[in-house]
């Protein structure tokens, strides 16, 4: 599902699970670490030779812990959406 991100641990490492493409079809994953730093989503580079974090300057919690939004384009780097999308720990 395009709208849905997968957070985990996995090898002692922090992961989240995202997109590349939003068609059902094909659909097709990658994994990235992240690390929350006070209170900042950082992942890692989307370049695989990089240890560099990038940090998603558009995450806000809506709810600490359980809800936050997050501006597409930083997420999905195949995307040229603006639009802020909401999710929602379930």
């Amino acid at each position: 599902m395009g709208d849905t991100l997968w957070f985990m641990k996995k090898n002692g490492r922090n992961l989240v699970k995202i997109p590349e493409s939003f068609n059902p079809l094909l659909p097709k994953y990658s994994e990235k670490e992240y690390k929350l730093k006070n209170g900042a989503l950082n992942i890692k580079s989307f370049a695989p030779s990089s240890q560099d974090y990038f940090s998603i300057s558009s995450f806000t919690w809506t709810d600490p812990g359980r809800e936050f939004t997050i501006q597409n384009i930083q997420l999905f780097i195949f995307m040229s959406s603006i639009v802020t999308y909401k999710y929602k720990k379930i």
